[in-house]
């Protein structure tokens, strides 16, 4: 997979928008290869597919935390519970952090 620079790519786009020449054209091409492409394509589609992914584990994630409330062993003050909520949130988004940093 190809490695894109973002920003390069963003500049000589802008660049061309305002006034197109021969040599930015060409060194626009040079960047967007099929592969670059290919890339873009895939970010595009794993960033859609992970927010609902994010948005579903968050909710599991509250779902499981409510429904132990109460139970021996649980956070019993408004502290203690938003405490243990924040850490659950703080791994689901270390899980998705790691796995799209693994994706690119």
């Amino acid at each position: 997979m190809s490695t894109i620079n973002h920003q390069e790519l963003r500049e000589l786009a802008f660049a061309l928008q305002r006034m197109a020449t021969h040599k930015k054209l060409l060194a626009f091409r040079a960047m967007l290869s099929p592969s670059a492409v290919l890339a873009l394509l895939d970010e595009l589609e794993h960033a859609r597919t992970t927010a609902p992914a994010i948005r579903l584990t968050l909710r599991h994630e509250i779902t499981d935390f409510c429904a132990t409330l109460g139970s021996p062993g649980e956070p019993e003050t408004p502290e203690a519970m938003q405490r243990e909520l924040l850490q659950r949130i703080d791994k689901v988004f270390d899980f998705f952090l790691d796995a799209t940093e693994k994706h690119d």
